[in-house]
């Protein structure tokens, strides 16, 4: 995903904004490595990256013992979640 952000300017706010993304080393590389930088600077967000990468775990260990999802589901569940923020964004 290309996100245009200065990797000097990472804030609690960017981590949020893009923590799926973030969690899933799906951004540019040097923007994962500031984001990473400022996690590991920052308490707040050190504890919001373990809660949030706890409960997509468990999510999908969840999900994957109780349902099998068609291919290609969940690419356009994560299409549609960014359509629908860029629509917010707008």
């Amino acid at each position: 995903m290309i996100i245009h952000i200065d990797p000097s300017s990472v804030s609690c706010d960017h981590i949020k904004q893009f923590m799926f993304d973030f969690i899933e080393r799906e951004l540019d590389g040097r923007l994962l490595m500031a984001m990473d930088n400022h996690v590991l600077s920052c308490e707040e967000c050190q504890v919001m990256v373990k809660n949030y990468e706890l409960s997509v775990d468990t999510g999908r260990k969840k999900i994957s013992k109780t349902i099998k999802l068609p291919e290609g589901f969940k690419n356009e569940i994560l299409k549609s979640l960014q359509d629908f923020t860029e629509e917010d964004d707008n």
